[in-house]
């Protein structure tokens, strides 16, 4: 861990979509390892999301811009110069793509594109952010999707994030010396995400203020893994690849075998830790699959790294979180970093 510190102190680090769930919380790692924090996004984020209930602007470089307007998005980044790129920013669900195909495939794009000309022939490094929902899922099989499987948008959203993902491929073999790494994540869970349509913030809302609770589908099964877990490994691969000489990698970023549920289970694990009845009624309103599994052998192989936490600690640190925010506001900047220490711990110890 002391070599992450040294690696990462004083990098010039941009992220977009920074004041989002991931970017926040990512934002909030590297600043303790020392970086230099440019974010950019085309808004400040939730009411109660972290950028905002930290404070997190005070201790970055922040400019409000939406990256799919070509001439401010070159304008801003004209001279600057940056050792690390993380690229978040997106419209990140499903259900948004049914509801405004337009406006999903134009932003994750065109964002996509604008920020890969600012790179064009410059020696960056890029991790671009695409999604488990790329791979051809027949929802039938039960194989954990690889980085060599086929890849298929078979909704609005993940054919953005298909062609964003194959873009991250192209851009590197076309443009070089630029090095660009795509990161396809399982379903990211932890504190302060409060977007709809979500399966935990709407159990959250549902339990703590009463809201509404629709299920899509009991039997759905995802790939669970801890916003901290992802965070915790992305900054273990920009360092290892960092000075490697390559144009382009992909890795999933997923749980160990056996840490995917279904919605049965996690609605179970709440009612029971936290002792009462989630209210909700099954509506299906729109089409998705059934199962996704994810293999993360390539990662942890790569890194040589062992360590995972259990599926009940992944929840675990999620709802607490959430109990903290609710119970205890004021405390949260203390609840976040000792949730941050506690997994670097687990993470890391010998």
């Amino acid at each position: 861990m002391d070599k992450i510190n040294k690696f990462f102190k004083n990098k010039k680090i941009l992220i977009t979509g920074n004041t989002g769930f991931i970017g926040s919380w990512l934002t909030i790692v590297l600043l303790k390892h020392g970086a230099k924090i440019t974010g950019i996004s085309k808004d400040t984020g939730e009411t109660n999301g972290l950028f905002k209930i930290l404070k997190i602007k005070n201790d970055i470089h922040f400019k409000l811009l939406d990256l799919t307007h070509e001439k401010k998005t070159a304008n801003f980044l004209k001279g600057k110069n940056f050792d690390v790129i993380i690229h978040l920013a997106a419209e990140p669900l499903v259900y948004d793509g049914y509801k405004n195909p337009n406006k999903v495939i134009k932003n994750n794009i065109f964002s996509t594109v604008n920020l890969f000309n600012y790179i064009k022939n410059k020696k960056t490094f890029l991790v671009n952010f695409t999604t488990d929902k790329v791979y051809f899922n027949d929802n039938k099989s039960h194989k954990y999707f690889t980085e060599n499987d086929i890849l298929y948008g078979e909704d609005p959203y993940s054919f953005s994030k298909v062609v964003t993902d194959m873009m991250g491929k192209m851009w590197s073999h076309n443009f070089k010396p630029t090095k660009i790494i795509n990161i396809r994540c399982g379903n990211v869970i932890g504190g302060a995400d409060w977007k709809q349509k979500r399966l935990i913030p709407d159990i959250i809302k549902n339990h703590y203020q009463k809201k509404k609770l629709d299920i899509r589908n009991l039997n759905s099964t995802r790939p669970w893994v801890h916003i901290l877990e992802v965070s915790n490994i992305l900054l273990l691969l920009i360092q290892k690849k960092f000075n490697k000489n390559f144009q382009f990698d992909v890795f999933n970023i997923s749980p160990n075998i056996g840490g995917e549920k279904n919605v049965k289970w996690i609605i179970n694990y709440f009612e029971k830790n936290s002792k009462t009845k989630l209210n909700y009624a099954l509506k299906n309103t729109f089409k998705e699959k059934i199962n996704l599994k994810l293999s993360n052998k390539k990662v942890y192989n790569y890194l040589k790294f062992k360590k995972k936490l259990s599926v009940d600690k992944r929840f675990e640190l999620t709802f607490d979180w959430y109990n903290h925010f609710f119970k205890n506001k004021l405390y949260i900047k203390t609840k976040t970093l000792e949730q941050i220490n506690e997994v670097k711990k687990i993470l890391f110890s010998r």
